[in-house]
């Protein structure tokens, strides 16, 4: 509701309006930028810690839990750990394998701030380089609204820096 209200007391002022979506963020949260921004906000180094460990301590718990596709009839998938069960849409970083230093959970509460404080690190390199503009967010997505013209493709390089990536086909 409070991007809601936010955009419509704001659509008057701005002549252009990009809305943008992210693709697989949370995923792809950069666990060593995420504490650099803590550090920079002066969160004390034991609360980064404590923020941090549950996403880089994946519990080992083994599975080989089987879930059924009643819906398609296609094959069965098994799960290799529980966290990727209860992950499970091809976006956990609870995954064996993948790396520890990249991702936060969609299931610990405070992961969306956390993504969010990273997203909003980049939004403000490219605000200081493109001229003013406001945004909205909400987990990954928002706009940004401006007067002057948008430099999409800059707001693309900043997010690179970061190893976020826009979704093309749901921004426009």
């Amino acid at each position: 509701m409070t991007a809601l209200k936010d955009l419509l007391n704001n659509k008057i002022r701005y002549k252009n309006i990009y809305e943008f979506d992210l693709k697989n963020f949370f995923p792809s949260i950069n666990q060593a930028e995420l504490f650099s921004v803590l550090s920079e906000i002066k969160i004390p180094l034991s609360m980064i810690y404590y923020f941090l460990l549950p996403l880089q301590e994946k519990p080992k718990i083994s599975l080989d839990f089987e879930c059924r596709d009643y819906q398609t009839g296609k094959e069965s998938y098994f799960f290799k750990s529980i966290y990727e069960m209860i992950n499970f849409k091809g976006e956990s970083n609870y995954i064996y394998g993948k790396s520890s230093r990249l991702g936060v959970p969609m299931g610990l509460g405070y992961s969306p701030l956390l993504a969010s404080l990273v997203l909003i690190k980049r939004l403000e390199e490219w605000k200081r380089e493109n001229g003013f503009h406001e945004y909205i967010t909400y987990a990954d997505d928002g706009l940004i609204m401006s007067n002057g013209n948008l430099d999409i493709e800059l707001f693309e390089k900043y997010l690179s820096l970061g190893k976020i990536e826009m979704n093309k086909e749901k921004s426009s």
